[in-house]
């Protein structure tokens, strides 16, 4: 792995695996979410917060930078995290990470030229 993108692979790592945790929320599957399930989830959401908080500007910078093989190491580490029992939505949810950066970044530039 790059060094370039040490801190953007923790990042999408992470959001992988809050992704995951948010599909599969219901665990005993009953149609009902519980609050130990609720709770459950909070605690992993903010244990994977908490591990890329600091680098976060810096982790995001390198997302946008990635090209290449290092956008393909990302694409690789986010699905190796990432886990739906629907493998079609898994494919999709994985295609529009990068989609949903790059217009976030658009809308960034499309500010600070209207300002």
């Amino acid at each position: 792995m790059s060094l370039t993108i040490d801190k953007a692979k923790r990042l999408v790592e992470a959001f992988g695996k809050v992704i995951s945790q948010v599909a599969t929320l219901d665990k005993d599957k009953d149609g009902n979410i519980s609050i130990s399930e609720i709770i459950t989830f909070v605690q992993a959401f903010i244990m994977e917060a908490v591990a890329v908080y600091g680098d976060f500007p810096t982790a995001i910078k390198q997302f946008r930078d990635a090209k290449g093989e290092d956008r393909e190491t990302l694409i690789t580490a986010f699905a190796d995290t990432f886990e739906l029992p629907n493998p079609d939505a898994e494919i999709l949810i994985e295609d529009w990470l990068f989609q949903i950066i790059e217009v976030a970044e658009l809308v960034g530039e499309t500010i600070k030229v209207i300002k």
